[in-house]
């Protein structure tokens, strides 16, 4: 059972004990990702993740940070997303109160001096050539793009080369002292760790500055900007996303019922998509179907990677997949859907850092906690009935959009008709 407590410094602390287990998880997430950048502080939440690694004032280098957390054999890391950004670290409990006082030294009094900014633009640029040379990956960013456009939701995570470029060590504090604020966080901790552990948070984590959580950036209007949209790369296979906004968010009451439906649809090895359009038509190697889900909105799509003589074929197919699903799943496929869910969530709840990022992201998007067993027992007694209602009114072809990477200059040479 995991408790909750809001320190008298105003961070959200998650506590989850895990029975037998010898180690601990410590998950800070931060309210700040690149939804909530301007246009020209884009890539700006990821940049500040970078440079927290970069020295401190007790610890003046990357090395100095590392080489301590690695004596301790820890495994930490840091992520950043459209709407939130995280540091873990992942240790033998016995470690515990030295890991808190280096995350707490790496978030509140880093030193950003001016040549590692420098330098780390380099590799972030760097990190931005991969992702434009990896289509499979680049593909999924422009399709967001196209269905946000127009909203801060549009703009990637790593930025552009011209808003790094121009990123001033003024401009990056600024950014980071607005966000890295003690309400505008959550810790998540799981697996072994003393009663006290809320005195050895308190006594770690402080922070002059104690504003307000962050508030939502608001969304004028979600509505693809084109129905084809292309970007040429000399490539074998045509990597795609088809896909359209949905009435779907952290918050919503048929969360699980989407869930449920996308598992159906392609989100296994046994899913329509992947039997119907890799193993009986043979149409590319990688195909699936996702929920990308946000505190407000969210879309649905399918992503696959397809040969560039077959791409007519592979996107009429597609396309009646998602007819079909409109019309609704059948009984077993709802039983087995369940099983899958249920299966798939005690196995990645094995792991001490998954139980904290459970619990750490619920506390930071939704109104209230459920546990998993609760959140199995809703799943469990969703019926076929309310997901054929939900699908038959919340797929609406008319409003996919078709975002496509591949050796095509217009889409006059696609020859599509959506």
């Amino acid at each position: 059972m995991f408790k909750r407590q809001i320190l008298a410094n105003k961070l959200r602390l998650l506590t989850t004990a895990i029975p037998g287990s010898a180690a601990v998880t410590v998950l800070v997430y931060i309210k700040v990702g690149s939804r909530y950048e301007t246009a020209t502080e884009n890539g700006f939440a990821h940049f500040v993740e970078h440079l927290l690694f970069k020295g401190t004032r007790r610890r003046p280098s990357t090395w100095h940070l590392s080489q301590e957390l690695d004596s301790l054999g820890a495994d930490y890391n840091a992520f950043t997303a459209k709407d939130y950004t995280g540091f873990y670290v992942k240790v033998d409990s016995l470690q515990l109160e030295p890991v808190l006082e280096i995350m707490a030294d790496m978030l509140f009094a880093s030193t950003f001096q001016p040549a590692e900014i420098a330098k780390e633009k380099q590799v972030i640029e760097e990190e931005i050539n991969m992702y434009q040379d990896t289509p499979m990956y680049l593909v999924d960013d422009l399709c967001e793009e196209n269905i946000y456009h127009g909203n801060s939701l549009a703009r990637h995570v790593l930025g552009t080369k011209l808003s790094i470029s121009q990123a001033s060590r003024q401009r990056l504090v600024r950014f980071y002292r607005r966000y890295y604020t003690l309400p505008n966080m959550v810790m998540s901790i799981s697996g072994k760790f003393p009663e006290n552990i809320a005195q050895l948070v308190s006594k770690n984590f402080k922070s002059k500055n104690s504003t307000k959580p962050t508030s939502l950036p608001s969304i004028i209007k979600v509505k693809p900007l084109e129905k084809i949209n292309i970007k040429f790369q000399d490539t074998e296979q045509v990597h795609l996303v088809c896909g359209q906004p949905i009435k779907i968010n952290y918050r919503h009451p048929r969360f699980y019922h989407f869930q449920l439906a996308n598992i159906v649809f392609g989100g296994m090895m046994s899913s329509r998509l992947f039997i119907n359009i890799r193993e009986k038509q043979g149409l590319g190697y990688y195909i699936s179907s996702s929920l990308n889900a946000y505190e407000d909105v969210g879309s649905w799509q399918v992503a696959a990677g397809v040969d560039k003589n077959r791409l007519r074929q592979a996107c009429q197919l597609i396309r009646q997949e998602w007819r079909k699903l409109q019309q609704g799943i059948k009984k077993l496929e709802l039983k087995k859907a369940q099983e899958y869910f249920n299966g798939k969530l005690t196995l990645k709840l094995e792991d001490s850092a998954q139980v904290a990022q459970w619990y750490g992201r619920s506390e930071l998007f939704q109104q209230k906690i459920f546990s998993p067993a609760e959140i199995k027992a809703k799943v469990s007694a969703i019926t076929l009935a309310e997901i054929n209602k939900l699908l038959a009114s919340n797929i609406k072809l008319p409003s996919m959009a078709l975002t496509i990477i591949g050796p095509y200059k217009n889409k006059s040479a696609l020859n599509l008709n959506l």
